[in-house]
């Protein structure tokens, strides 16, 4: 979808390409009217509990500030032919939540849990 344009009220986004799809949207590489550089995550499916769902996580975004939460700069309504579907701007990073997954997996195969030992209770201790 390179070349398509989302637009707020006080920006317009072109989009540079997909960076992924899930369940319930597309993601979005795109630049600003000053050529920065941010993601866009657009709500493709918009079946009412889907809607509900991502009105749900921008206001928990837009709510909660701290650095593992995604920080939304911005949010439109694109108007296409399947209807009215929102989407919202954030920071674009170096590797999406899936990425970084299946990097913190790997870490744990690293760390296997033979290295704990129970210590009766729910709590376990590393080994030495």
């Amino acid at each position: 979808m390179k070349g398509e344009v989302f637009e707020t009220a006080t920006n317009t986004y072109s989009a540079v390409s997909v960076i992924g799809n899930g369940g319930s949207g597309t993601v979005y590489s795109v630049t600003d009217s000053d050529g920065q550089a941010f993601a866009l995550k657009l709500l493709t499916n918009a079946s009412s509990i889907k809607r509900k769902r991502f009105k749900n996580e921008l206001s928990f975004c837009r709510r909660n500030q701290h650095d593992r939460i995604v920080k939304v700069l911005d949010e439109g309504v694109a108007f296409k032919n399947s209807g009215h579907l929102p989407f919202y701007v954030m920071p674009l990073y170096d590797s999406t939540l899936r990425n970084l997954s299946r990097i913190v997996s790997r870490l744990a195969v690293s760390f296997p849990c033979s290295k704990m030992r129970s210590t009766g209770s729910r709590r376990h201790t590393f080994r030495r």
